[in-house]
């Protein structure tokens, strides 16, 4: 929306028309415009936008309410996808991913980052700093071989025009996990859309890279509503998983983020072990139709052959061939994986128990994930794997730094 003033008067103009017409623009002017290639339509909107003084937030919620930009219709796409017209009150199937509780120990280190970041931050749930604090710490519980791009466009499919997602989580080879902010101002009804037609361009995605049945996982939250969903290329239905409320207050919130963590772990650690199975199945496939070496024979092979990584692991050892037999490190992979799974499932009592069990699990994901490539590059030496060998690089690195410094300072003091 935009304004101008008339005499004493201010008129309000409601549509890019009324904007238009308000200074004689002449007709099919948008047509012109959109005649130019997107990049250099980009260079002309900023270039004007950078006249006017319009900053970026404008810019960003003058989009998203124009109605080109409203996102997508629910009766654009729920046919195809046997949905009803209505989603508010549809009762999905439901599809419950196990919950692994992570070892308290982490969940205090959350909290006092947490609480550091509401600091930083304000109280108020205007902005997706927390749940991002969240999702790097368990994230990074992968090392790198599992990745977030926030607010990373979307491929364009029939049902979108490729809009940003706030967290877009993937492994080598294939998109696992899509994470949407609840806008306030739209009904739950065009949230869940727009988070499905995500979910859907997801899909679209994974079967350039040969994981076209990978099931899906989806969360939408507004930071006290997280609502978990799912969807399955195969059957082509959505699920749902599980709605957790957290609370606005301060001391309380981040108590009733250990289960909404726990449930974000749980829900990648399962995208995860799908992930490995699926690039497994399509190796075996390969493999039976004798391409096992090509570049295109599994998505990790369309990756190396583009990035490869920094450093030669397991799943890399040459052969006595001198081939790189690249589905052992996620033979390996996925058979750590699925003890890491077992492990979260022992029966413990006590808060001990808890800890050390998954401390354990913890430590069989770790010799996991580091079978595998990073799907992110790691430009130094070092490359710790677990807590404790964060911890005390940390200090080493900390210590010299220090140590350096005193020298200089020594030199300088007698260089008077």
């Amino acid at each position: 929306m935009a304004s101008r003033r008339k005499g004493n008067r201010r008129l309000q103009i409601h549509t890019v028309d009324d904007v238009a017409a308000s200074v004689d623009l002449e007709e099919g002017w948008v047509n012109k415009f959109l005649e130019l290639p997107g990049d250099e339509l980009a260079k002309v909107l900023g270039d004007i936008a950078n006249h006017g003084k319009i900053k970026t937030a404008a810019i960003r919620k003058a989009r998203s309410s124009l109605p080109s930009f409203s996102g997508p219709r629910l009766t654009d796409f729920a046919g195809r996808f046997g949905l009803p017209n209505s989603l508010e009150n549809t009762e999905f199937e439901p599809v419950v991913t196990p919950v692994y509780n992570l070892p308290p120990s982490v969940h205090e280190i959350m909290f006092e980052a947490a609480w550091h970041t509401l600091d930083v931050y304000q109280e108020k749930h205007e902005h997706m700093g927390e749940v991002t604090m969240y999702i790097v710490r368990i994230i990074g519980l992968f090392q790198g071989r599992i990745i977030d791009k926030p607010e990373h466009a979307m491929l364009e499919t029939e049902y979108s025009i490729g809009d940003e997602v706030e967290h877009k989580i993937f492994m080598i080879g294939g998109i696992l996990f899509f994470i949407g902010k609840f806008k306030c101002d739209v009904l739950l009804e065009e949230n869940m859309a727009q988070l499905f037609v995500q979910i859907l361009s997801g899909a679209k995605a994974n079967t350039r890279v040969d994981f076209a049945n990978l099931r899906i996982y989806g969360l939408l939250t507004d930071l006290t509503q997280f609502r978990f969903y799912s969807y399955d290329p195969l059957s082509q239905n959505f699920a749902i998983d599980e709605i957790l409320i957290v609370n606005s207050t301060r001391d309380f919130v981040f108590a009733d983020m250990i289960p909404v963590s726990n449930k974000i772990f749980s829900v990648i650690l399962t995208a995860y072990i799908d992930g490995l199975e699926a690039t497994m199945t399509k190796s075996i496939e390969k493999k039976n139709k004798g391409d096992i070496y090509s570049p295109g024979s599994v998505p990790l092979q369309q990756l190396h052959s583009q990035n490869p990584p920094s450093e030669p692991g397991l799943s890399q050892r040459p052969d006595h061939n001198g081939k790189r037999k690249l589905t052992n490190g996620y033979e390996v992979a996925l058979q750590l994986a699925k003890q890491c799974h077992e492990k979260f499932d022992e029966s413990v009592t006590t808060i001990n128990d808890i800890e050390k069990n998954s401390t354990a699990a913890l430590e069989l994901l770790a010799r996991s994930v580091q079978s595998i490539p990073r799907a992110s590059v790691l430009t130094g030496k070092h490359d710790p794997s677990s807590t404790k060998e964060i911890k005390d690089l940390a200090h080493h690195m900390v210590y010299q730094k220090y140590l350096d410094m005193a020298q200089v300072s020594q030199h300088l003091h007698d260089s008077y």
